[in-house]
């Protein structure tokens, strides 16, 4: 996306045809060598050192299974004092129950392993250690209207969690309903609505318009309204409003879907919060079924829980994390700022959202059979300096933006140490992604090479699954080599429209995008009427994409089955073929692999 797209010009290859190959030599010719085998650090049976951590642990004690310590600020410092003298893994077995961090926890190339050993950061058998980034709200007391308050001190947190699930900022209309714009005024800066669809002006002041377009959303802090008659003209705040109205596309179009929240006369369904930032309050209507006095709220404290960086001389190696349960993070940077998106969790002319976990400058990291669930921002970013680590079998859901981001920020590069290459993303299942900014993706990369993408599954994602590239150009770039295979991708697209439940960007020689299972992709009923409707596609081959090759996907109940983009530059010179079958192999061996399955009842 990011240029006008005319249906007349668009060339989709259905399911029933096969575009030529290339007149000219590629590169697409055959799959790229695996990046680096599983089993994982995490599976694998080598004997261990150990050390055992507990909630209600003791950091004088001497870190036994009877005698755990309590913060992982002691077991890093245990683990360094042992690392010089590794002669085989380090095990750190977190016991079940809550982890409260105060700050996020700082891996540094001191705490990896050495040589080919491993430290492992682990739940102990059959019990579930939760990393929180929150703190438990109580005090409730009742105030009308079915509401309830609480105090909750400075923090102005954008996300709530309660009984495990995120809450629903006060909005209005409710969840699954909008209302429409009339027009976009780039003359002075305003956006038009029918008054009759907005509250008392009053009500406004500290609200937030948050619009659908297209492939991506603005979310537009409000500065004023001013009524003429019928049509009532609304005033963003400053950035987002110079940022929106300067951002050519996506598109700014007549009758576009919005919503709007964050106003305390707008919490009026069960499940619906408002933060009150002067009072230093939380309001909260509970859902059916719920009792104020028995609840679990958190507000979530931290924008990132973990970071595993090392230096462009150093990096983080031989480090895993597995059978962890992180949560409870939010992102702040929207409430000075609001949030005007380019395309696939990348903002327009600002940084991009935090991520729970980020690793930058390390390599050979094991991420496993984790839960990423109740985020305020992205999921996991492997962000610039990162190679060969390997995200298997991870639960990720109820993600604000993004569930797992590649190469961001999105810059290309030729030097060595600053290059995204080499990561396995395996065997996730990826659900209820893009809460709160639509055109997240469930698994984006920017400009990598050697990714292998596969047997993950990814649904109910409010805009496209699998997206990989960036620039929209025909120009060499690091992008190249990346495989997309046996992943099983199904209602997504549910809110915005022009994506691919797989999606490609720029020149990728040597990619392949091959025995993947698509099916049950429709336009959302706030998608605008008019070709928009169609515009979603199983296979999305955007501008620049070349040089990839196609072949083996089935591909069912889906608008256009496969796209070649022709706005300029243009996709060109890939292999599109035998994608019209029903292959019954290809549909059972997609998505998580048999041994993995039970992460999905995590």
């Amino acid at each position: 996306m990011g240029k006008p797209i005319l249906l007349g010009l668009m060339l989709a290859s259905f399911a029933g045809c096969s575009l030529p190959l290339p007149t000219e030599p590629s590169t697409a010719t055959a799959a790229p060598k695996l990046a680096h085998p599983l089993p994982t650090a995490c599976q694998r049976n080598a004997p261990t050192d150990q050390i055992f951590m507990a909630p209600d642990g003791d950091d004088q004690a001497p870190g036994t299974q009877a005698q755990p310590i309590r913060t992982f600020q002691q077991a890093q410092k245990m683990v360094r004092d042992r690392r010089s003298a590794m002669s085989q893994n380090l095990t750190v077995y977190l016991r079940g129950g809550t982890y409260q961090l105060e700050q996020p926890l700082q891996f540094t190339p001191a705490d990896g392993g050495r040589d080919r050993f491993h430290v492992i950061y682990r739940a102990f058998a059959q019990e579930r250690p939760v990393i929180s980034g929150g703190l438990p709200v109580k005090g409730w007391r009742a105030v009308g209207r079915g509401l309830y308050r609480a105090p909750v001190g400075k923090t102005v947190f954008r996300q709530f969690y309660v009984n495990g699930q995120p809450a629903t900022r006060a909005r209005t209309p409710n969840v699954g309903q909008y209302l429409r714009l009339k027009k976009w005024h780039p003359e002075d800066q305003s956006i038009h609505v029918k008054t009759d669809d907005l509250p008392p002006p009053n009500v406004l002041s500290n609200a937030e318009m948050v619009i659908q377009r297209a492939w991506n959303q603005s979310r537009l802090r409000i500065a004023s309204t001013q009524s003429q008659g019928q049509e009532t003209k609304i005033i963003a705040q400053a950035p987002e409003r110079d940022r929106a109205f300067k951002q050519e596309f996506p598109y700014k179009d007549d009758n576009q879907a919005y919503h709007l929240e964050n106003a305390l006369p707008l919490l009026d369904a069960p499940g619906e919060w408002f933060l009150d930032t002067q009072q230093q309050a939380v309001f909260y209507k509970p859902r059916l079924g719920e009792s104020i006095k028995t609840i679990s709220a958190i507000a979530p404290q931290l924008e990132t829980l973990i970071k595993v960086e090392g230096t462009t001389e150093v990096s983080v190696q031989n480090l895993a994390f597995c059978h962890l349960d992180f949560q409870h993070t939010t992102w702040f940077e929207p409430n000075q700022q609001g949030y005007v998106g380019t395309q696939a969790g990348i903002p327009f002319d600002s940084k991009p959202a935090t991520s729970a976990i980020v690793m930058r400058y390390a390599r050979q990291i094991d991420f496993e059979n984790n839960v990423l669930q109740n985020l305020g921002g992205m999921g996991l970013l492997l962000a610039n300096g990162t190679q060969k680590i390997t995200v298997n079998a991870n639960l990720i859901k109820n993600i604000a933006d993004n569930g797992i981001s590649i190469g961001i920020p999105v810059v290309d590069t030729n030097a060595p140490r600053e290059r995204v290459s080499g990561h396995i993303i395996a065997n996730n299942y990826i659900t209820q992604i893009g809460l709160d900014y639509f055109g997240a993706a469930g698994i984006f990369a920017g400009y990598a090479s050697g990714l292998r993408i596969e047997h993950n599954e990814l649904t109910q994602l409010p805009y496209s699954a699998i997206s990989v590239g960036w620039g929209w150009t025909d120009k060499d770039t690091s992008l190249k080599n990346n495989l997309i295979r046996y992943n099983h991708i199904h209602r997504v697209s549910q809110l915005l429209f022009d994506s691919g439940a797989i999606y490609t960007l720029s020149k990728q020689p040597g990619t392949v995008i091959s025995h993947n299972y698509i099916h049950d992709m429709g336009a959302s009923e706030w998608v605008p009427d008019g070709p928009g409707k169609q515009w979603l596609s199983g296979v999305y081959l955007d501008q620049g994409s070349s040089f990839i090759r196609v072949e083996h996907n089935v591909i069912r109940n889906v608008p256009l089955p496969i796209t070649e983009q022709s706005v300029k530059p243009p996709a060109k010179h890939n292999q599109i073929r035998h994608n019209q079958g029903d292959s019954v192999m290809v549909k059972s061996r997609s998505g998580i692999q048999w041994r993995y399955r039970r992460i999905k009842r995590k």
